[in-house]
């Protein structure tokens, strides 16, 4: 209702009434309905006759030339379809030319592959302390080898019995020196 929900009518009511009055407010409302009623017959006469004497007529005058625009312009789509096409292919060989162009101005970017070389290098700083860590690594593993070896060393010495190493020296010393045995009891050193 003319785009009134009902909290606002039951404002406007209220309003009324205290304004009009108990009295007065039926006889209002009476008139206001008459008015509303009386402008949408107003307003539906007034569309009905811009319908009929202006939209319609001008409809049946447009309606001929759109029709003969329409026949017209068909011959030249059809005639304008084939140049599309020549000019779709033509937008697709030339992609096929630009994707070379295109790989080429990207090689020219960096040509030598300084980039790449940047990314690769590193400081000098850098480099000797690494170089001075892998150094610390192989000798730490030289000396583990060393101590494995003496380790082993040891185990074959502390197996052989002490006489036998005795034997052993004298026999050894005997053949370089000339002399007896020099672990014996009172002998000849």
């Amino acid at each position: 209702m003319l785009g009134i929900g009902s909290t606002e009518f039951i404002i406007i009511l209220f309003f009324g009434f205290l304004v009009f009055g108990p009295e007065k407010l039926p006889s209002m409302g009476r008139t206001v309905g008459r008015m509303i009623k009386q402008f949408r017959e107003t307003s539906d006469e007034v569309n009905k006759k811009f319908k009929d004497e202006i939209y319609d007529p001008f409809q049946e005058a447009v309606q001929p030339v759109v029709t003969e625009v329409k026949s017209a312009v068909d011959p030249i789509q059809e005639a304008v379809a084939p140049i599309k096409e020549d000019l779709d292919a033509a937008k697709n060989s030339f992609s096929e030319i630009t994707e070379p162009i295109n790989e080429m101005k990207e090689s020219f970017k960096d040509p030598l592959g300084i980039k790449e070389m940047r990314e690769n290098f590193k400081d000098p700083l850098t480099a000797a302390v690494e170089a001075d860590k892998a150094t610390r690594e192989a000798d730490a593993a030289v000396v583990a080898a060393d101590a494995a070896a003496a380790s082993a060393v040891a185990k074959e010495v502390a197996d052989v019995p002490l006489s036998a190493a005795k034997e052993s020296s004298a026999s050894i010393a005997a053949s370089l020196y000339g002399l007896d045995d020099p672990f014996a009891e009172g002998g000849d050193n």
